[in-house]
């Protein structure tokens, strides 16, 4: 089905949300729409406008949302697995327990966004801006967050194990995660990779910010 740029009606979202399977939605407006439960599956959303839209339940599998606006947008208990949401707009959008299981998040704007209890396990986030994100008791397991923003983020008892933080900017994080990649830790509220005392040609490790030896920064600035 071909929906380029389309503008829905409440009356047409009721006759197709349960058949959007591989539907081309690219560029079309589905602002404040009610979505729950709709199938969407492997649907073409690049561009389209969710701003507001109620999506709790949706079948996202495999779709493309890439630069899609999901501004505010109820995404509770969702499933994206696969989903492609590179530089999609995410600001304040709700992802409690949503399965964002392999999901490329590349660039993804999440500001404040809920992901309390999410699975973003192997997600790439390279480059996301999380500033302010909750992601109480999230499942990070194997993600890459390589150069993610984290700042004021809330990391309490989330699971980072086999995460890739490599130049990840972390300023005052906070809460405690569950666990972290081997060789980091959570220090004065930024993430922190230990570095061996047996370094190159001996030479000791820098003095991390508790005074603490075999600790360097990822925070950026």
């Amino acid at each position: 089905m071909d929906f380029i740029n389309k503008k829905f009606t409440k009356e047409e979202i009721v006759q197709y949300k349960d058949n959007f399977v591989n539907a081309n939605l690219s560029g079309a407006n589905l602002s404040g729409a009610n979505l729950s439960g709709a199938n969407l599956k492997e649907a073409n959303l690049t561009g389209a406008n969710l701003f507001g839209t109620d999506l709790p339940g949706a079948n996202l599998t495999g779709a493309n949302l890439f630069g899609t606006d999901l501004t505010g947008t109820d995404l509770t208990g969702a499933n994206f697995s696969g989903t492609d949401l590179t530089r999609a707009n995410l600001t304040g959008a709700n992802f409690i327990r949503t399965n964002l299981n392999v999901t490329n998040l590349i660039g993804g704007n999440l500001i404040g966004g809920n992901l309390i209890g999410a699975d973003l396990t192997g997600a790439d986030l390279t480059g996301a801006n999380l500033t302010t994100a909750n992601l109480t008791t999230a499942n990070l397991t194997g993600a890459n967050l390589t150069g993610a923003n984290l700042t004021t983020a809330n990391l309490t008892g989330a699971n980072l194990t086999g995460a890739n933080l490599t130049g990840v900017i972390s300023i005052e994080i906070i809460g405690i995660p569950y666990l972290l990649p081997v060789g980091w830790r959570l220090i004065n509220g930024c993430l922190l990779e230990e570095v061996s005392l047996d370094g190159p040609q001996g030479v000791v490790s820098d003095v991390g910010p508790t005074g603490s030896i075999g600790a360097t920064g990822a925070t950026g600035t």
